[in-house]
């Protein structure tokens, strides 16, 4: 984790409940607050006027620390809400409510160092935004604000109507009492100043006289109800919206906990989770790869509810809510001919597209792996998630994997290929941020030399269950690819044969290109050679190989034993 990934954990006020530095960071600023607002009231009691110095380095301290806050929120807030990511997000952050307010608190201060004439009046007046910056970490006021947000529209709708029989009111009392007293309601617009100073109190003397017809004693009856409609009516919505606020408040608070027993149901060793669900789980070493972090490929919602007991229904509300579970459809063998379970996916996001992680290729070394394993397919593709994350940890590669976008989503915003595409081959990759993300963590892992591997997978009805593809066209033997994306053809020959004979006695079939094509611009293959000019090699892996069943070990056997290859050809010898 980065510098700027730990500071931004620690100004995120949603991480308060369950990490203690955010916790103690967002106590030290409420306290900072409560300083101020001590110090302004004791500043003006002529019984400590003789600590005025005093109060002055109090000031100058709290302003430094309000301000270096405000800059590093500034630098950081990317990656504490997406929406404030580039310039424009930036500027929006600057105008938001609460980057206003902060900037409010300290602005005054450094007015009055740059311009002595400003009244210290109107400095120690402007202190008061300090204590609207407590509202940051108020429940309820986060309350009022998104439940005034989520009313704009009932809100405007009662402004809309209380101005428009205003206006009806205000034109019939025109000509009601025009006639009765002219040297006072002299124009439709003096009669509308006069209704509007009943709602707040006068305007210049316009609420000193009365109407003195009935027409306009009865007229003026409806105006003073509107006045009250003013205020009543917003104030109930607003009530109203604050009421929902609690109420789904209270409903994503279980719709969390919910999703987070979900979540430790992936885990190995998930013990008294149940109790305490904000307890990291431990996980037990895996039987076959030894290492500690393996989850679960995918929890059948049956499953789900015979372990959590809970409903098909609050299962799918919870994964709606969680960040790192989806729904799948799976086939509960490869010989049925359509998809018959739906299943639960855990994944892991620490980018907009995805999962991005740097490992070292040997214990104690902090230089980055030679090999990355490049997957575009983790979200639309079957079981390759799961396949890719237990590759990389085991072998202690680099990844970067896809688990936001697919080709085949019927959500605009996420349909879009990571594996082939167009904007590949014009060599760009500027249609989503996420997918710059993911284009530019490629450039930035391929700064060394590396050897990235793609992952994809093929039909399970293919003849061959591992096919290698490395620049050659469909068809091509190992020794006749004209434009090969691998310097050492020898190694990579070795590295092919042993695999070929160590998987042969389970009859899963290998080749090179004999059934892909491995030259298209568009694939993101070429891409990554084109831009990085690194070795690059696409595993083509069978879905009836990633999707064995659970209980069949033959999965990890598969996974240690390429990643063993890899390092035994491609990262020992290197």
């Amino acid at each position: 984790m980065t510098i700027k990934q730990k500071i931004a954990e620690i100004l995120d006020e949603k991480n308060t409940h369950h990490k203690l530095s955010s916790r103690l960071t967002s106590y030290f600023i409420i306290f900072l607050i409560l300083l101020s607002v001590v110090q302004m009231l004791l500043e003006t009691d002529q019984r400590f006027f003789q600590y005025s110095r005093i109060f002055q380095t109090v000031e100058v301290i709290i302003v430094g620390i309000f301000s270096i806050e405000y800059v590093v929120r500034l630098w950081t807030v990317d990656l504490i809400d997406d929406k404030y990511k580039g310039v424009k997000g930036r500027l929006s952050y600057i105008f938001s409510f609460y980057a206003l307010i902060d900037l409010l608190a300290i602005v005054p201060f450094y007015f009055s160092l740059v311009s002595p004439s400003v009244s210290l009046d109107v400095f120690r007046f402007a202190r008061l935004f300090r204590v609207l910056r407590i509202m940051r970490y108020m429940k309820s006021f986060d309350f009022v604000i998104r439940a005034t947000k989520n009313k704009k529209n009932e809100l405007l709708t009662s402004f809309q109507l209380i101005a428009l029989l205003t206006l009806i009111f205000s034109i019939m009392m025109f000509y009601v009492e025009n006639k009765a007293q002219s040297g006072e309601f002299t124009s439709i617009w003096n009669a509308i100043l006069w209704s509007v100073s009943k709602y707040i109190g006068g305007i210049g003397g316009y609420g000193d006289f009365t109407p003195v017809t009935v027409m306009g004693k009865t007229l003026a009856t409806f105006i003073g109800f509107l006045a009250i409609a003013l205020f009543a009516v917003p104030a109930g919505i607003i009530a109203g919206g604050f009421v929902d606020e609690i109420h789904e408040e209270k409903e994503r608070k279980e719709l969390s906990e919910r999703a987070k027993l979900i979540e430790y149901s992936f885990g190995v060793n998930r013990a008294n989770m149940a109790h305490t669900p904000d307890i990291p789980i431990r996980y037990k070493k895996h039987p076959i790869l030894g290492i500690p972090n393996v989850l679960e490929r995918y929890c059948t919602i049956a499953m789900l509810q015979s372990r959590l007991t809970f409903s098909e229904t609050e299962i799918f509300n919870a994964i709606r809510h969680s960040d790192n579970l989806r729904i799948k459809w799976e086939k509960s063998s490869e010989e049925v001919k359509t998809f018959d379970m739906i299943v639960v996916e855990h994944f892991e996001k620490n980018t907009q597209y995805g999962l991005f992680e740097r490992n070292s290729s040997r214990d104690g070394e902090t230089e980055d792996s030679p090999v990355t394993i490049i997957c575009g397919g983790g979200r639309g593709e079957r079981a390759i998630s799961h396949f890719c994350r237990c590759l990389a940890r085991y072998g202690k590669f680099n990844l970067i994997l896809n688990e936001y976008y697919s080709s085949g989503d019927i959500i605009p915003e996420r349909k879009l290929g990571f594996d082939e595409s167009d904007l590949f081959a014009n060599g760009e990759c500027l249609n989503t941020e996420g997918q710059r993300e993911f284009c530019e963590d490629i450039k930035e892992i391929n700064k060394t030399p590396q050897l990235n591997i793609v992952i994809r997978s093929s039909r399970a009805n293919r003849k061959h269950q591992f096919q290698f593809g490395f620049g050659g066209e469909k068809g091509d033997a190992i020794d006749v690819v004209k434009q090969p994306t691998i310097d050492n053809i020898d190694e990579f020959k070795n590295f092919f044969n042993e695999f070929q004979q160590a998987v042969e006695h389970r009859n899963l079939p290998c080749c090179t290109h004999e059934e892909f094509d491995c030259t298209s611009k568009r694939l993101v293959h070429q891409w990554i050679y084109d831009n990085t000019h690194n070795n690059t090699l696409t595993i083509y892996i069978s879905v009836g190989v990633l999707a064995t069943a659970l209980k069949d070990n033959n999965y990890f056997y598969d996974i240690k034993l390429l990643s063993d290859m890899i390092n035994k050809h491609f990262v020992n010898k290197c």
